[in-house]
Order: C-alpha cells, then sequence, then structure tokens
C-alpha cells in the first residue's frame, strides 16, 4: 500500500513492528505536517514508513 492510497479518517492496521504502539487498527488523522496515527509519543507520520520500494512498511489496510 502507498501513502497515496490513504486519506484522513481511513482506518489502518498496524504490525508489531513498532515500539511506540501496539499492533492494532488506528484511525488515520492528518495536521499541516502529513498524515499520521496516535501513537504513545503523540503522532507517529506516516511519510516515515516509506520504503526504498515506495510502499508503507508495518501498515495495511483494515479490511474495512
Amino acid at each position: 500500500m502507498r501513502i497515496s492510497d490513504i486519506a484522513q479518517g481511513n482506518r489502518v492496521l498496524t504490525d508489531a513492528g513498532f515500539t511506540c504502539m501496539v499492533a492494532n487498527e488506528h484511525t488515520v488523522e492528518a495536521d499541516e505536517r502529513g498524515l499520521f496515527v496516535q501513537c504513545d509519543h503523540g503522532k507517529h507520520y506516516l511519510e516515515g514508513q516509506i520504503g526504498d520500494d515506495g510502499q508503507l512498511v508495518g501498515i495495511t489496510t483494515s479490511g474495512e
């Protein structure tokens, strides 16, 4: 999945590879810096999860 496939209000699943949040379903939010999900540190920006192939790492669609 690419970041362009996600919009504010979408639900995504994070895997167990994050130290700042549990593997779970999260609602995507947005601010002036970009798209993010809430985490233990506040905001985890999705742009930081873009892999070398352009796909998001550790984030998938929730199936909803």
